[in-house]
Order: structure tokens, then sequence, then C-alpha cells
């Protein structure tokens, strides 16, 4: 079966219309989780770790939501419970799914056609044709402070096509990143590309 990965794009693409809004990003992230941490001690010690990442989300979800009043480019949707932050460019618009993510750029949701669709780069019913794009915070061996905050371009349910860290000065790392692509494989130029399919000390380098 061939994906399609319609709405894929590259990292430097995405990079050049989607710089301007990785601090108000980085920001909706860290507030959340800090604010998470302020409500009272009796509540987040019966906290289970899947509590606190629903918790967490509820909290991001109504900050993203805010981020429209200042910016007519930026648009919240919910399409049967998935939510997005849609942000028009010049480069087509992008649809941002909030995860917590691992620190290999995989985030974990009950599997749907709809999720498929959106990890598949492929057009979702009832949201406009965007490129897709997951932002979440990654914690610490201890999972008690957030280590990085990732931007990630999946490509298929386990691809991911480049992945970067997101501060509040813009992208601090980048790489691509190819693996279980079902279609063809895609180099960046630039970037290192290392497939998950291969022992770790057998890099390979994209090429032009």
């Amino acid at each position: 079966m061939v994906v399609k990965m319609q709405m894929l794009i590259g990292y430097e693409d995405a990079q050049k219309v989607l710089s301007s809004y990785y601090s108000k990003l980085w920001g909706v992230i860290t507030d959340s989780w800090n604010e998470y941490h302020n409500l009272p001690s009796w509540f987040l010690a019966v906290q289970s770790k899947r509590g606190r990442a629903t918790s967490v989300n509820d909290i991001i979800v109504s900050k993203a939501k805010s981020l429209e009043l200042d910016d007519d480019k930026i648009k919240p949707m919910t399409i049967n419970d998935m939510f997005c932050l849609l942000i028009s460019t010049d480069a087509g618009v992008f649809a941002f799914k909030f995860k917590k993510l691992s620190a290999d750029g995989h985030s974990r949701s009950v599997s749907t056609m709809q999720l498929m669709q959106f990890k598949n780069q492929d057009e979702i019913e009832g949201m406009e044709r965007a490129h897709h794009l997951e932002i979440g915070y990654v914690l610490n061996d201890n999972e008690d402070e957030i280590s990085a905050i990732n931007i990630v371009c999946p490509s298929g349910m386990k691809g991911i096509y480049w992945k970067a860290e997101v501060t509040p000065h813009g992208i601090a790392n980048s790489e691509a990143e190819l693996f279980e692509f079902e279609d063809k494989a895609h180099t960046e130029s630039g970037f290192k590309v290392i497939r998950k399919d291969i022992e770790d000390n057998n890099e390979a380098t994209g090429t032009n």
C-alpha cells in the first residue's frame, strides 16, 4: 500500500514561515506545565502519569485557543475530539497537534482513521488542507521537568520525516529522520538522516 503523503513538507520550507510563531508555541507549553504544578498539592499527589498528561494537555488546549485573539492567522479547531491549532502561512496552512512526546519524537494515541490521516499527511474531512505537525514536551528521566519541546513532522503511523527542538528564540537542534516510510525515501539537504532500521553507528547523510 502506497502512502500518498499529500501534504508532507520539508524542514527548511516549514522553518521559513513558522519561525515567528515558535516563541508563542513554546510559551503555551511551558506556561501550561508550570500552571499545572501550581495546582493544589492534594490534587497533584493523586495524579497518575496518564492523568497528569491529560490535565497538562487540557491547560495547553485552553492557552492555545487564546492565541487567535492576537493573530487572525491562527485558528483553533476541534474535529471528533481532536484539537488542532491551524496557522495560515505563505507556504499553506499548518495544523499543530499538542502532545507529550518521547525523546525520539513519538506520541501515544488511540489509533483511529482520523489519526492515520493526520500522521499520513492526508486530508481530513472537515479540515482545510494542511501540513500536519505535532508539537510537544519531552520529560527528563525522572519525568518531573521538561527537558525539551519538539516539533515533529510525521510521515506515517511510525515514521518521522523531521523533528526539531523549539526554544523561545527559535530552533535549537534539528534533524531529518527516515524510518518505516512506506512510500519512497526522502532526504533533506544538509540534515543528518538517522535510519531507525539499522544500528545507531550506521548513520546516513542527507543528499541533495
